[in-house]
């Protein structure tokens, strides 16, 4: 991810933080209801089409932000999914990958759906991800964002809160924010386990991997201690979809089935597997990393530094433990410029220092643009002008 895209990666956070608190009013009481099979646009209330609008803004948005990942054979198999679960409402429906570190999905009031590429990326198989879109999907069928949002009359108090948050939100817009008010209903978020999962095993996937899919975001989120109001900031409890889920498993009283490997899904999301590790170390996300690192079902490119780094940030081992691993990585992986700058760091804190200038000028060389360039090329002149006393 580069400077930029960091940047606005950081401005939806903090934006997402600030909306959260705020209670944003919809213009319009006409009253919304659900989708049904014989449902048309031109049905939509005033309210709805300003959300769906607003919808299109958003994606606007975060295409300009550099966010949005378009990979066209990507796009197809996600939304091969959706089709497969929700056919009747395929024409409306976009499922789309956004460049974040964490787990999270949202989908749009126009059904819009969002998935962070980490998810994508930690997911076991087609499955699980099939579970996370179904139950975003019939939050679009049942409209709840957009009657959530429809609930609240005050449109004068809505627009002055709005108007003193968007030079904040920036890139997301106000339908992004009804958006994200889905969490309030928990009535809501369990018409969204049922809708989704009876569509789910409609479409032929093993209903124990629907569970299992919040099981493994379930530990992730433990892991990384997120604060987000993405979808698990406003979504009840990650429990919740468990216990939620699980009941609904029992209820169909089958026994639980073995799940074949999905090599075409861990083919299909491979590229973004492999950007994850950095995306781990660059956002902090330590114990996220070595978890990944740790699976044994995805090859890691430049694991040797990804291993040390984590092992020395949470502090499991010390850099005496750790130093064979920048070693090996640098035997590996030459051409990886981060390695030489942390293991310059590490080196000259160990008081090499002629050592530590060699990996500081191989990173220079490898990585002369660098965005890190003049805090190594001031560690160069501490380390020079020490050895010269």
């Amino acid at each position: 991810m580069n400077s930029q895209s960091c940047l606005n990666y950081l401005l939806i956070k903090k934006s997402f933080l600030v909306l959260a608190s705020l209670i944003l009013v919809a213009c319009g009481s006409t009253k919304i209801k659900p989708f049904n099979e014989s449902s048309k646009l031109s049905n939509l209330t005033k309210a709805e089409k300003r959300y769906w609008y607003e919808s299109e803004q958003t994606l606007i948005r975060i295409k300009n932000s550099g966010l949005l990942i378009e990979d066209e054979a990507l796009s197809r198999y996600l939304n091969s999914i959706a089709k497969r679960l929700y056919p009747v409402y395929s024409e409306y429906v976009n499922v789309r990958v956004v460049n974040a570190p964490s787990y999270n999905a949202f989908v749009m009031p126009n059904g819009d759906v969002y998935i962070h590429s980490a998810m994508l990326a930690t997911l076991q198989n087609e499955a699980q991800l099939a579970m996370i879109i179904s139950h975003e999907l019939a939050h679009f069928v049942k409209k709840h964002g957009a009657i959530n949002a429809n609930k609240f009359e005050n449109g004068m108090a809505a627009g002055a809160v709005l108007n003193t948050v968007i030079p904040l939100v920036g890139l997301l817009g106000q339908g992004i924010a009804v958006t994200s008010m889905y969490g309030l209903s928990r009535e809501s978020e369990h018409e969204a386990d049922t809708l989704g999962f009876k569509n789910y095993v409609n479409a032929g996937y093993p209903p124990h991997e629907a569970v299992k899919a919040f099981y493994v975001l379930q530990e992730e989120s433990e892991l990384s201690q997120d604060n987000e109001a993405f979808m698990f900031a406003s979504h009840p409890k990650l429990q919740d979809r468990i216990d939620s889920i699980s009941l609904l498993v029992e209820e169909l009283k089958l026994p639980p089935q073995e799940y074949e490997e999905d090599s075409y899904y861990i083919q299909i999301t491979e590229e973004l597997s492999n950007a994850l590790p950095a995306k781990l170390y660059e956002n902090g996300r330590f114990l996220q990393l070595l978890k990944l690192l740790n699976n044994k079902r995805r090859k890691v490119e430049n694991e040797p530094f990804f291993r040390a780094m984590a092992l020395l940030k949470i502090e499991e081992k010390t850099f005496d433990d750790v130093e064979v691993l920048f070693q090996k990585q640098i035997n590996s992986f030459p051409d990886y410029a981060d390695p030489y700058r942390e293991y310059g760091y590490l080196l000259a804190s160990n008081n090499r220092k002629g050592d530590a200038i060699k990996m500081f000028d191989k990173y220079l060389q490898l990585n002369p643009n660098s965005i890190n360039k003049w805090f190594v090329l001031d560690k160069l002149q501490q380390i020079k002008s020490t050895e010269q006393k």
